[in-house]
């Protein structure tokens, strides 16, 4: 069957053969990637000794919370350094499911429907953080930064903000010192 079609009109068919495969080509390489899966996607395993030393004082400013460290070094590694990477993706996603899993359920409230939480995430807010968590036009610790503005002083965000933030920021901080104390050993040279 397709024989006689290529015979036929082989031109018109192999033309559209060729636009179809640019096509998909084209939509390939404009898709935006997430960006998780782009440090993933990282061939260095370890980064260069400047690159940890400038991490290493950010993790020493006093004056940054945890979260904006975390930002910092991540905008300064992203998408190069596998093992930096690794942590960052496995962190971002387990914030976002528990903030996903806590902004579906409602608020907890008395006999009386007063919030036992004054200050939960209800009405406006709770659907502003939901949009956030599901849009696409942000990444992951855009995201957590986004929901983290909003929740203002919703215990139950933010103690799975302080719980998950604290640990991803822990395991950062071990990793970065492990890494200069690598550097700065001549034996691992």
């Amino acid at each position: 069957m397709f024989d006689f079609i290529f015979r036929k009109k082989p031109t018109i068919f192999l033309l559209l053969a060729i636009i179809v495969i640019a096509l998909v080509f084209s939509i390939m390489l404009n898709q935006p990637l997430h960006e998780g899966l782009e440090m993933e996607d990282a061939t260095i395993n370890n980064p260069p000794p400047e690159i940890i030393e400038k991490a290493m004082k950010i993790i020493q400013n006093k004056d940054k919370t945890k979260l904006q460290k975390l930002i910092d070094i991540r905008d300064m590694v992203k998408r190069k350094y596998k093992v930096l990477g690794e942590i960052y993706n496995t962190n971002e996603s387990s914030i976002l499911k528990e903030l996903n899993d806590s902004l579906s359920k409602m608020p907890k409230r008395d006999s009386e429907g007063k919030l036992f939480d004054e200050n939960a995430i209800v009405g406006d807010k709770r659907d502003k953080a939901n949009k956030i968590l599901s849009s696409n036009d942000y990444s992951a610790i855009e995201k957590i930064e986004k929901i983290q503005e909003i929740a203002g002083k919703d215990k139950a965000v933010n103690n799975i903000l302080d719980e998950f933030i604290g640990g991803w920021y822990k395991m950062v901080k071990e990793n970065i010192e492990t890494l200069q104390s690598t550097v700065n050993d001549p034996s691992h040279a």
